[in-house]
């Protein structure tokens, strides 16, 4: 017996033009990593755990940790795609309006 639900989800699909996403690119980068959170700093109004990677390139990269991650060395590979975050629109919030592009740590490796 077919469900009605195994008819219904593709027909709304094709009512809709549902379309999957791509998947996130995931890029890595090593360098030396310097934590911000609890600080007053742009990027804290973007990500509750986040920091700079500074590249062996010279590039500073902005990026986002989970809330659980914690860096315990200076020398670090990170790996997670790009995401474009929003700043939140409050009247009392420090944070000014406008985006960030902001690499989300997957995953990390000291070196």
């Amino acid at each position: 017996m077919i469900k009605f639900y195994n008819i219904l989800i593709p027909a709304i699909c094709l009512l809709f033009a549902c379309r999957s996403t791509p998947p996130l690119k995931m890029e890595s980068h090593t360098g030396t990593f310097k934590s911000l959170q609890g600080v007053l700093n742009p990027i804290s109004c973007y990500c509750g755990n986040g920091g700079y990677l500074q590249t062996e390139e010279g590039k500073e990269i902005p990026v986002c940790l989970e809330e659980n991650q914690e860096v315990t060395c200076l020398e670090i590979t990170v790996t997670g795609p790009y995401v474009e975050q929003k700043a939140p629109e409050e009247p009392t919030t420090p944070c000014p309006s406008g985006t960030m592009t902001i690499l989300m740590v997957r995953n990390f490796e000291c070196k």
